[in-house]
């Protein structure tokens, strides 16, 4: 899907598209053509007094009622002249007129990166990462400790487990209220502690969600039925209804129904006797989805795949000795993510000590996912990467691996139970803290930023400023899948590659192994047969629609993003055969299979995408159970917001306060969050804010010293209560 690349010289007739060009900001163009000026006849003012500038200065500060920059009005007189003349040179028909042309543009992007760095470098040096602001509460007790734990294993395990227990005991206390026959049980068993019972082996985040949502249930039905738990269908659907009238978010009508047949298990009533088994509950249910829906009609929202072209890019990164070790490790790491289809939330389960290079490539142990672990249905998971897996250099998994250990050597994190380290200061090594998913995004986003590639006989980004945000960190689990499903892998196949539910006669690890690594050797030939003027199996074509979306957001002209797709494409015309599962021959298999390796029993259940973030039918303690708890709008709601604007986002339990420069960044006050507030055109004091915005305010990979207290847009602990405090009170 290659749009018309724009005419360089179509660019030089217009101040707007040539100020973008150089570097200038685009406003500064748009101010000039208002009051009549024009490529050439700006031109001409390239050797004019310092009087006369002044003139235009005054002018254009009479139009916007803001100050000129001097430096960038001198800045595109200066380009100006120089496009004016290759302009009377084309008119005339010159010969090297295009050739002209041709340098003109590359000195622009150029000049261009070289501004947008000193304005980077400006505004790091203006507002810091970390704000003062005071700071209201922790969101969760459990935030509190596990941050004074600190990267102490054993305190975080005790953190944890204090914490679950802790909610086990608040949910006893509701299930007595209710009079819930679990309890009469209990007292059968004086004596024995049978209190975890009614945790039914779910985590301290999902106890949480589901004793927070009872709550709020418990006090409607006190003032409305004068009972704290439903007896009949139509109380528990008359609160369906009352939520929905709010109206609330379209999820949570589903979330408090999961909450009724989670306490309903717990308490173990009857069968027959369960409110969420009715007809009467399902149907309101269904019709107040639907209701929902179609006051807000939208898409669900799910993580972009990667292209085939930055998988490449990834290779060489790991490759690339001329970078610091910490760059070519975490491309190293995003490589595993995705041939293993792990969570980011997986890799901090992986025991670094079972990290090792078998007969057919790399093999780990995952301790604890979101889906197993101590407890769990399936205490462990092994994951396998096959040395075939790749798509240009296959010696990138073994040089980062090697670079791997030798890393956790040097900071002595061998024996670790996370897989990714922050990295230190110098980007030469890690450090000992655990890498969160705001240090993950930030270190994507930096290394999205040292992609090169061969474009018009020389090297150039492979990606504008801000397109990187397209991507998250979910978004090599996707790629996976969206490889497997277009290399023709059946489904129980593709399911067992990123652990997802196989069959019970498939829960042996030899057979997943074999079908892993065999799997994963497919999609990597085919992934390499179907690049060069073929046609697109993975339907990229989407991801160049996502990616040319985000750049009109960004007021990119049209010819950068045409420049930007076709430095993404790697697909033309062409037919690509689709080789079927059952084509691969007897010996491919490889009978070697049979060397010892750990049973881990039946892997997860298959996960759907709710919202961006994986999530498990059963295992939903990741899902957001505040959604209803929807922002009031700022009191700027309707104002208008210029470009360059500081704006403070006011979001979650502990109103955290981030720091923004609207137009910088993709999120736009009032529609990405509802709650902020306007601080003017100039830098705030750190009093104003807790943190500032990573796109808006980039600083690049840094070390952990500034992760602690982080958090992202997109942690994977996806409910609102989730971010993280800069200063410790109690809850």
């Amino acid at each position: 899907m290659k749009g018309p690349v724009a005419s360089p010289l179509g660019a030089m007739d217009s101040l707007v598209a040539l100020a973008s060009l150089s570097g200038c900001p685009p406003e500064v163009g748009r101010v000039l053509e208002g009051l009549g000026w024009n490529v050439q006849r700006l031109g001409t003012l390239e050797d004019a007094e310092q009087e006369l500038l002044d003139t235009v200065a005054m002018s254009m500060e009479e139009k916007t009622r803001q100050p000129v920059d001097m430096a960038v009005l001198s800045t595109l007189i200066d380009v100006a002249a120089r496009a004016a003349k290759i302009s009377w040179n084309a008119e005339g028909r010159s010969g090297d007129a295009e050739l002209l042309v041709t340098h003109l543009v590359k000195d622009m992007e150029d000049k261009m990166n070289a501004h947008r760095l000193a304005a980077a470098e400006r505004l790091r040096q203006m507002v810091p990462r970390k704000g003062k602001a005071k700071v209201q509460r922790w969101p969760t007790r459990l935030h509190r400790r596990l941050n004074e734990a600190g990267d102490n294993q054993a305190l975080r395990e005790s953190v944890e487990r204090n914490e679950r227990n802790r909610w086990i005991k608040e949910l006893k206390s509701i299930l007595r209220e209710a009079k819930a026959p679990v309890m009469a049980r209990d007292e059968v068993f004086e004596g024995v502690d049978l209190t975890k019972r009614y945790g039914k082996g779910r985590r301290a985040s999902t106890l949480r969600k589901h004793v927070k949502t009872w709550e709020r249930l418990r006090k409607w039905m006190r003032v409305t039925f004068h009972k704290a738990w439903p007896t009949q269908p139509e109380e528990f659907a008359m609160y369906l209804e009352a939520r929905a009238n709010e109206p609330c978010g379209r999820s949570v009508p589903s979330s408090i129904y999961k909450t009724l047949l989670f306490m309903e298990a717990a308490g173990e009533f009857p069968v027959e006797e369960q409110l969420g088994r009715t007809s009467a509950v399902k149907n309101v249910l269904e019709e107040i989805n639907m209701s929902l829906a179609e006051f807000e009609p939208r898409f669900a929202k799910k993580a972009w795949h990667l292209p085939v072209r930055i998988v490449e890019i990834l290779e060489e990164l790991v490759l690339d000795c001329r970078l610091e070790a910490y760059p070519r490790a975490y491309a190293w790491f995003r490589l595993i993510k995705l041939w293993t289809g792990m969570r980011f939330s997986d890799t901090a389960g992986l025991d670094h000590s079972t990290l090792e290079w078998g007969p057919f490539g790399i093999t780990a142990v995952l301790n604890k996912t979101k889906t197993s672990g101590p407890g769990k249905k399936v205490p462990l998971l092994r994951i396998w990467v096959n040395s075939e897996c790749y798509v240009k250099d296959q010696t990138w998994i073994s040089t980062g691996f090697e670079l791997w250990m030798k890393m956790s050597m040097e900071a002595g994190l061998l024996e670790r139970d996370f897989m990714l380290p922050c990295p230190n200061n110098s980007l030469n090594g890690f450090n000992k803290k655990v890498a969160k998913y705001a240090d993950a995004s930030r270190c994507s986003q930096a290394l999205f930023g040292d992609m090169r590639t061969e474009y018009e006989g020389g090297t150039v980004p492979l990606l504008s400023e801000g397109v990187g945000t397209v991507w998250s960190e979910h978004s090599e689990r996707v790629t996976l899948r969206t490889w497997a499903a277009a290399a023709g892998i059946p489904g129980d196949i593709m399911k067992q590659l990123g652990r997802w539910c196989p069959t019970t006669d498939q829960g042996y690890e030899r057979t997943f192994r074999t079908n892993t690594i065999k799997a994963q050797a497919r999609i990597a030939e085919f992934v390499r047969r179907s690049m060069g003027g073929r046609q697109d199996p993975f339907d990229e074509a989407l991801i160049l629609a996502a990616v040319t979306e985000k750049m009109e957001r960004l007021d990119y002209p049209q010819g950068a993003i045409d420049i930007q797709l076709e430095k993404l494409t790697s697909f033309g015309a062409g037919a690509v055969k689709r080789r079927r599962w059952e084509e691969a021959s007897d010996d491919e298999e490889n009978e070697e299979f049979d060397s010892g390796w750990l049973k881990v029993g039946n892997p997860p259940r298959i996960e759907v995408l709710e919202g961006g973030i994986s999530v498990d039918p059963e295992e939903e303690e990741d899902v957001d159970h505040d959604r209803d708890m929807v922002d009031e709008k700022g009191s700027d709601e309707g104002a208008l917001i210029l470009k360059g604007t500081y704006v403070v986002s006011i979001v979650g339990r502990s109103a955290m306060r981030t720091l923004h420069r609207v137009g910088e960044c993709h999120r736009i006050p009032g529609l990405h969050y509802g709650s902020y507030e306007v601080l003017g055109q100039e830098p705030p004091s750190a009093e104003k804010f807790h943190k500032s915005c990573q796109i808006c305010f980039p600083r690049g990979m840094t070390g952990g010293e500034e992760s602690e207290s982080e958090t992202s847009d997109g942690e994977e602990n996806s409910s609102s209560d989730s971010s993280t405090s800069l200063e410790e009170t109690d809850d």
